[in-house]
């Protein structure tokens, strides 16, 4: 996949991402699914389980301090971008069978590194030029 491809998605997705007045974003589970190479069943399914069962990928979300409940309401309300990047390292290195090669490129064209919890949509705003402004 090339930076041209991963363009083509983000551009596919752009109106399911919002940014408000401060900078902060969030897009839809499925804009989520598309950026990572995963169906959106899989997300949705981790974001269901966060309070019961919690999956590996509702662990980490938990671990970097976004409470259980809050994340059964991002189906709805959308993902924060600091989740998205971190969805997106999940993919990219810790999904074990279930990693893409998408989600690794990805993180690879927004220079999202595995330890950087940059904010994915100044990096998508800063490479692709598609930020969508909201009202605060």
């Amino acid at each position: 996949m090339s930076q041209i491809e991963i363009a083509e998605i983000i551009e596919q997705i752009k109106q399911e991402i919002q940014v408000n007045a401060n900078g902060q974003g969030k897009a839809s589970v499925r804009a989520a699914a598309r950026l990572a190479g995963v169906d959106e069943k899989a997300i949705r399914s981790s974001l269901d389980s966060a309070e019961l069962k919690p999956s590996r990928l509702a662990i980490i979300l938990a671990e970097h301090g976004f409470h259980p409940a809050e994340l059964r309401e991002w189906k709805t309300n959308g993902i924060p971008d600091i989740a998205i990047a971190i969805i997106l390292d999940y993919y990219a290195h810790e999904a074990g069978r279930y990693c893409t090669k998408q989600a690794r490129l990805v993180c690879k064209a927004l220079d999202l590194s595995e330890n950087s919890k940059a904010r994915l949509f100044k990096a998508l705003g800063q490479n692709f030029d598609i930020f969508v402004k909201t009202e605060a």
